[in-house]
């Protein structure tokens, strides 16, 4: 389900029907099973984006199995969801202490506070990250450049620790932290550079690729260039499962379509309103507030990572 989801796939859909027939008959199976109840409360959050009806479910899974660090990981990613903060952080907290192995957790924490922008306390969570899996240490010491950036605006430094850094990176991690890293810079011809010359193992998927392309180029004023982006974007938006609606809102209006943008835009509010996704919900509003005039939407790649609506790690509106 969580790669149905997330990932594009042929048969992502098959995938999360089939999800969802084995957590029925699980639960036909064994009515009180955590695992199952703790498996539909996912479902609902992120299929149904339904996170308030998964709220029962996780509780009961809890009393079950109070010890058991997925369920604590799918309650954190859910009240995430609800913009119940605090208690997600609790909950991902849990989740590594029980799990202490495994990394996703803690990272849950960080992601989580340097989202709020609480910032002070992300560095303190990144700097205990790194001390707990030395194998996360090169994607931590760049996260600690975004977060001073975050934070201070400061670069310095930045660069020569991702050339340090970047040939012990996976392709995809390696991806991110430099689109991060360009779109900080300003450097948005080195991005598209970049971009252009990148296959399709550095992303997590090619509809990201060519999303970031036709930002990156619109923003140098390319608009030759930046043109087959966008509409290759705006063309997805209309497939079953294309881009998701905020990205084409922005493609059109990077095109000179502004109505048609706004229509999009509200889509997707309708469809990721803030009142059930604390998480993607905000961004949707600001890039629908940037709809008005096209001129405001030039300056949309330049600003998105500076304002914190940046995509982490993954699809916009289906992100953790």
């Amino acid at each position: 389900m969580w790669l149905g989801t997330t990932i594009e796939s042929p048969n992502a859909e098959m995938d999360v029907q089939g999800a969802w027939r084995d957590i029925e008959r699980a639960l036909q199976l064994q009515p009180e099973l955590p695992e199952a109840l703790a498996a539909r409360a996912s479902y609902l959050t992120y299929v149904e984006r339904e996170p308030m009806r998964a709220l029962r479910d996780l509780d009961r899974a809890l009393e079950l199995a109070p010890n058991d660090a997925d369920t604590h990981g799918i309650a954190g990613l859910t009240k995430r969801r609800l913009g119940r903060f605090d208690e997600a952080i609790a909950h991902f907290r849990e989740a590594a202490r029980l799990m202490p192995a495994q990394p996703q957790h803690s990272l849950r924490v960080f992601e989580t506070l340097e989202g709020l922008g609480r910032l002070a306390e992300a560095e303190q969570e990144r700097k205990a990250f790194a001390q707990r899996f030395p194998d996360w240490r090169a994607p931590a010491e760049l996260s600690g450049f975004h977060v001073r950036f975050l934070a201070t605006g400061a670069t310095d430094g930045w660069q020569e620790a991702y050339e340090r850094l970047a040939p012990g990176l996976s392709p995809a991690i390696r991806s991110y932290f430099f689109g991060r890293l360009c779109l900080a810079t300003g450097d948005f011809a080195g991005y598209a550079a970049f971009l252009e010359a990148a296959d399709r193992s550095e992303f997590e998927s090619a509809s990201n690729r060519v999303v970031e392309l036709g930002r990156a180029t619109a923003a140098l004023g390319d608009r030759a260039r930046a043109r087959p982006y966008l509409q290759s974007v705006v063309d997805e938006t209309r497939a079953p499962d294309g881009v998701p609606l905020t990205d084409g809102a922005v493609a059109l209006a990077l095109l000179g379509r502004p109505d048609e943008a706004v229509r999009a835009a509200d889509e997707a509010i309708r469809l990721v309103p803030e009142s059930r996704d604390a998480v993607n919900g905000p961004t949707v509003a600001v890039q629908r507030a940037a709809n008005g005039p096209t001129k405001a939407m030039q300056s949309c790649s330049a600003c998105w990572e500076r304002f914190g609506c940046n995509r982490v790690p993954s699809r916009h509106t289906r992100s953790a």
